[in-house]
């Protein structure tokens, strides 16, 4: 990147100055909108900058090609911008800022000191970012965001209207949040994690990958949830809940209910599972057994795979609406029973061993 480096004097007691002869801002073509602008000692200016009126660039500040200030934009000391970012009227930058290339950042927006954005992130308005906040590539945020002290958001991360988290905050690669969520401290979410709306976590709850929260979901503090949990709408879990407690306790259910119970098992003309386990053949009155399902809080881990009673696999997803199954009724006693649900995940069991009734 081909840059200037301005030329500085002293006024009036120390007022600072960056002297941009007409024949400096040709050469350069470097767009002021007025006088109005003020420049710290050693800035470093790129080629094709547009300035709105009164900026306010403290000293050390390094701005690449192609950057576009707004009105009243105010960028602390030691602020790097790369090439063709684009900051809104009155954002404000701390010091110690770095910001990547194809940043927007909108009206408003605030970001605190020693915070760093990968390339091509989003911001929207009015939006708040505290110290040492670190955004990867391709994040972006909705409007009125605000983000508490050492937040880290990785990779195509994206973020709706009025989300707030807290201090220590991590969000793994392509998390999505909808609007109006919270995240308290210290909260840890895996990759490809997606919250609805109005999703509230409490202080150091932790989720795995591919987690799926829908809209009101509240989580107390502590709570932890593994990969590939799915809750549904307004679900509650208290203080330090887990997924392994929480299957426990619905295989306790079971067992309370009685020995044995009825479910279904999906197949096709030949009998075999077209989901999971092909290599078995539900033959009626036949025993089948998956020697090594365990119980675990993992839906899709090893083990024969059952619905409830009036369950259906198209609506979970697994199969297409006009797929020809047929439901066959099994028999599953309640100490086989390896996964049994959590929470409103109670639609399909994994079982280690059933007896084929039809």
């Amino acid at each position: 990147m081909k840059t200037l480096q301005t030329y500085l004097k002293s006024i009036n007691g120390g007022y600072k100055l960056t002297i941009l002869t007409p024949s400096i801002l040709e050469e350069h073509n470097i767009k002021l909108n007025s006088d109005n602008i003020q420049f710290g000692y050693y800035t470093k200016l790129g080629n094709y900058l547009k300035l709105g009126d009164h900026v306010k660039l403290n000293d050390c500040v390094r701005l690449g090609d192609y950057v576009k200030l707004g009105d009243h934009v105010k960028l602390g000391d030691y602020v790097k911008l790369g090439d063709y970012v684009k900051l809104g009227n009155y954002v404000e930058l701390g010091n110690n800022v770095e910001i990547g290339n194809g940043v927007k950042l909108g009206r408003g927006a605030q970001l605190g000191n020693y915070v760093k954005l990968g390339d091509y992130v989003k911001l929207g308005n009015y939006v708040k970012l505290g110290d040492h906040v670190k955004l990867g590539d391709h994040v972006n945020l909705g409007s009125c965001v605000k983000l508490g002290n050492s937040v880290e958001l990785d990779n195509c991360v994206k973020l709706g209207d009025y989300v707030k988290l807290g201090d220590s905050v991590k969000l793994n690669s392509d998390v999505k949040l909808g609007n109006h969520v919270k995240l308290d401290n210290n909260v840890k979410l895996g990759h490809s994690v997606e919250l609805g709306n109005y999703v509230r976590l409490g202080n150091n709850v932790e989720l795995g990958n591919n987690v799926e929260l829908n809209n009101g979901v509240r989580l107390g503090n502590g709570v932890q949830l593994g990969d590939c949990i799915k809750l549904g709408n307004g679900v509650k879990l208290g203080d330090n809940t887990t997924d392994t407690q929480l299957n426990l306790d619905a295989i306790a259910e079971y067992k309370r209910l009685g020995e044995t119970h009825i479910f279904v098992k999906w197949v096709d003309s030949s009998r075999k599972s077209p989901i999971h386990s092909s290599l078995f053949m539900y033959l009626k009155g036949s025993i089948l057994e998956e020697p090594e399902a365990e119980i675990s809080p993992i839906q899709c881990d090893t083990g024969l795979h059952v619905f409830r009673v009036g369950e259906r696999p198209e609506w979970h997803g697994l199969v297409n609406h006009d797929h020809n199954l047929i439901p066959l009724r099994v028999e599953v006693r309640a100490e086989d029973i390896c996964f049994a649900g959590i929470a409103t995940m109670n639609a399909k069991l994994r079982v280690k061993r059933l007896k084929v009734l039809d």
